[in-house]
């Protein structure tokens, strides 16, 4: 997986969810506030459950996934553009 990958939509972006959930956390507002890591886990778990439910024609529910995402981004005080310091492991 390239963990140096860009969008235009940072929220589209699994991997930058994953560091959150992973505990990985450089951001200093991140710092300052982490709520339980099971609320980051079940909406997480919730996104997946429904983009692997999806059949290959179907269209996404893109504005149920995208305010999923950023509610979770709003209580974790973070934006979905600050910087991340992703380490791969060795």
């Amino acid at each position: 997986m390239n963990t140096q990958a860009t969008s235009s939509y940072a929220w589209a972006l699994p991997q930058h969810l994953a560091t959150l959930a992973s505990g990985v956390h450089t951001s200093p507002s991140l710092l300052r506030v982490k709520p339980p890591d099971a609320a980051i886990s079940e909406t997480l778990q919730e996104y997946l459950k429904v983009v692997m439910a999806l059949k290959y024609e179907e269209k996404p529910p893109y504005t149920a996934l995208r305010n999923s995402l950023e509610a979770l981004l709003q209580d974790l005080r973070v934006s979905a553009y600050d910087p991340l310091d992703l380490q791969m492991a060795p």
